[in-house]
């Protein structure tokens, strides 16, 4: 674990919160992994962006799925 942070309990809030916490630390070639809630372009963009990795979940009701 290299950081955590707070959010409200609420799903709609955690990719914001997810989304700060990853751009207030060195990401460059570290590992991510997250859950199927966090896949989203912006989590992947804001991790790529930082030369970060990222493994996600997937879920076939995920709207973005057909994206990828």
């Amino acid at each position: 674990m290299i950081a955590q942070n707070y959010y409200d309990g609420q799903k709609e809030s955690e990719i914001p919160a997810l989304c700060t916490l990853l751009s207030k630390n060195d990401l460059a070639s570290q590992k991510i992994t997250l859950d199927a809630l966090q896949l989203c372009p912006d989590t992947t963009k804001t991790i790529t962006k930082a030369g970060g990795i990222f493994l996600i979940g997937l879920k076939k009701n995920n709207q973005y799925c057909s994206l990828i």
